[in-house]
């Protein structure tokens, strides 16, 4: 037989009602009746019987197959129940009441008593606003019914327009799309690794990958340094057929960050395919950073990319200014040396760590510059001539492609 619980948990405590241990619950009888009681043995979950003090007085024991379910109410509710019938059908009276529901956690009937109020005074304005409405242009309404008249739709909690839904809803299903794409890369990669039986059809089918729903898990693999180098540029290869800036991006971090220049070529020649104008804006902002070295490769993945769009940044980069902690000497204007990428600014003598700034010229960057200009064009680190050099080529012929013009 069926014992359902339904708890009404309730929190805080209006004056007039005390908060006392005793419960009342209700036992809803098979033959349709009821009755109203404490249950005595409720932790014991291997009883077959309901122990029960009745509410008048008594005890009653009732077999599992006479009760179709148990209602377990609190103090509180019972409390309530017995003040309502004294409760005036007036403003004040239901206000009253409204209150102390609210005190006592007894939202049901707090909203019973608010609606009780507007029912005798329609413009009552605490019972409008505990009941959340608002005014607007003079009139009251919830914040659901206006919301609504203005094309809004709940949705986790929130009021959001259905676009917004819509594009919510997208996600998700792209979010579920790419974990089955990952769980299948994942089942061709295994096969190949461990060499089985179908591995040969596993690599054809990694080859074969066209989703864009399959870029995530892609990226993800091609970044774990641990995997076979071969596998790992196959993932280079099939991350090359997508325009998509995720893909670019995944290629471009390999381009910055691997430590196998294979990989990095393979890298910067994939997105130059589909991505060049992203990865000219990536690349050309790596310039400003603050790690020289981080410039330098930059600046070789640019000559890389071949696009001379990029002569202005990699001018400009040539020579570079970057901040270093030093550990100086314990002596009167002693400096030792060992540089390290730092932010800050100045130059103290004698004991400690100081920092300092220096120009570095850019090999990488440099090399990059002299590829994307006419043969035989070279200022080295003369940032100033480079600069005027290219104002004169603008002049002479405004939008010219410099590497055409080889």
């Amino acid at each position: 037989m069926k014992r359902t619980l339904r708890h009404l948990l309730l929190l805080g405590l209006p004056i007039i009602w005390i908060a006392v241990p005793a419960r009342a619950e209700v036992f809803l009888l098979t033959h349709g009746g009821r009755v109203e009681g404490q249950w005595l043995n409720q932790d014991d979950k291997q009883s077959a019987v309901y122990e029960i003090e009745m509410t008048d007085g008594g005890r009653i024991t009732l077999a599992a197959s006479q009760v179709t379910e148990v209602i377990v109410r609190s103090e509180m509710l019972r409390r309530y129940q017995e003040e309502l019938p004294k409760v005036p059908h007036t403003v004040e009276g239901h206000l009253e009441m409204a209150e102390r529901c609210r005190k006592a956690g007894l939202k049901e009937q707090r909203e019973f008593h608010l609606q009780k109020v507007l029912e005798l005074d329609p413009e009552q304005a605490e019972a409008r606003r505990g009941l959340g409405y608002s005014q607007v242009d003079g009139q009251w309404i919830r914040a659901d019914e206006w919301f609504a008249s203005q094309g809004y739709v709940r949705h986790k909690g929130d009021w959001r327009l259905a676009q917004e839904v819509e594009l919510d809803a997208r996600k998700d299903r792209q979010a579920v799309e790419e974990k089955e794409w990952r769980k299948r890369l994942q089942v061709w990669r295994n096969a190949v690794v461990r060499n089985r039986k179908d591995a040969a059809e596993a690599l054809t089918q990694l080859s074969a990958v066209d989703s864009p729903l399959a870029i995530a898990g892609l990226s993800e693999m091609l970044a774990d340094l641990e995997e076979p180098k071969q596998l790992r540029l196959l993932y280079v290869d099939v991350l090359s057929k997508f325009s998509q800036t995720a893909a670019v991006n995944a290629l471009l971090k390999r381009v910055m960050q691997d430590p196998d220049v294979e990989i990095r070529e393979r890298s910067i020649d994939a997105a130059r395919l589909h991505g060049g104008d992203h990865a000219l804006a990536v690349l050309t902002n790596m310039l400003k950073n603050k790690d020289n070295n981080v410039v330098n490769q930059a600046g070789w993945a640019l000559g890389r990319l071949g696009d001379p769009a990029a002569i202005p940044a990699l001018i400009d980069a040539v020579v570079t200014k970057h901040r270093f902690k030093v550990q100086t000497g314990s002596g009167p204007g002693a400096i030792t040396g060992g540089f390290s990428p730092q932010g800050g600014g100045g130059m103290q003598t004698g004991g400690g760590v100081k920092i300092i700034e220096k120009e570095l010229q850019n090999r990488q960057v440099l090399s990059a510059l002299t590829a994307l200009v006419p043969n035989g064009v070279n200022f080295a680190y003369d940032i100033v001539a480079w600069k005027n050099w290219y104002a004169r080529q603008q002049l002479l012929a405004p939008g010219t492609n410099l590497r055409r013009d080889l």
